[in-house]
C-alpha cells in the first residue's frame, strides 16, 4: 500500500491467491453470528462507512449483480454490500488480535490455514499487533460472476485503519500508533445458491495498491 500497509504479515496472507476451487462442504454461521447476512450494522465508535451501491442500469455488471441479488432473496446487492463491509472489519480484527476463530467461517480452508501459519509465526517471534479500524473511505464492487451453481463479488476496500505491530519488548516494527493508514484491497466473496442455508465465503484477497 502507497502510504502504510494494515500490517506487513497481514499482506503477506493476504496476499496469496487462492484459487477457484468448489467448497461444498460449508456449514454457514448461524444468521445472527453471520456478519453477510440482512441485518442492520451494529453500532461502534468507528467513523459510519460510506454506503456506496451497486453498480445501476443494464451494464453487465449491473445486471449479474441483480441476478445475484435476486438468487440470495435480497432486495438489491446493498444488502450484501452492508455484509461485506462488516466481514472486513471482523476478519481484520480478528487478524490483529491473533484469534481468527470468531470469524473461521467467513474464510475459505485456504485462507483460514495461511491466517493460521502466519499467526503462529507471529507469535513464536513474540510479536503483537494492535489495528483501529478507523472507517471506509469507499467499498465498490469491482466485478462479479455466476458459475455453476456458484456466485462470486470482487469487493474493493479503501479504508483507514491505525495500526502497529511491536516486539517481545514493545518496540514498534511495523506501522505506528499515531498515524493513519490508507489501504486500498480487492476480496473476492464466494457463494454456494444451491445450498439450503447458503453464506458468503472470503476466497481470494489482493493488495492492489
Amino acid at each position: 500500500m502507497n502510504e502504510l500497509s494494515i500490517l506487513d504479515y497481514l499482506l503477506i496472507a493476504f496476499s496469496i491467491a487462492v484459487s477457484w476451487r468448489v467448497y461444498t462442504n460449508v456449514h454457514p454461521p448461524a444468521a445472527e453470528a453471520d456478519p453477510l447476512a440482512p441485518q442492520p450494522a451494529p453500532s461502534s465508535g468507528a467513523s459510519p462507512a460510506v454506503h456506496t451501491p451497486g453498480p445501476d442500469g443494464d451494464t453487465p455488471l449491473a445486471v449479474i449483480l441483480k441476478r445475484i441479488a435476486t438468487a440470495c432473496r435480497y432486495d438489491s446487492i446493498d444488502t450484501f454490500l452492508d455484509g461485506a463491509r462488516r466481514a472486513y472489519e471482523m476478519i481484520v480484527g480478528a487478524f490483529a488480535a491473533g484469534n481468527m476463530e470468531p470469524c473461521a467461517d467467513l474464510l475459505s480452508p485456504a485462507l483460514r490455514e495461511s491466517f493460521a501459519n502466519t499467526l503462529a509465526e507471529r507469535a513464536a517471534r513474540g510479536e503483537t499487533a494492535e489495528t483501529m479500524f478507523i472507517g471506509f473511505r469507499s467499498v465498490t464492487i469491482e466485478n462479479a460472476g455466476r458459475d455453476q451453481g456458484y456466485a462470486w463479488i470482487d469487493v474493493r476496500f479503501v479504508a483507514e485503519l491505525v495500526s502497529v505491530t511491536r516486539d517481545r519488548e514493545g518496540r514498534v516494527i511495523s506501522g505506528s500508533p499515531d498515524r493513519v493508514a490508507v489501504t486500498s484491497e480487492v476480496w473476492t466473496f464466494e457463494r454456494d445458491l444451491k445450498a439450503g442455508q447458503p453464506g458468503w465465503l472470503l476466497v481470494a484477497t489482493d493488495d492492489d495498491a
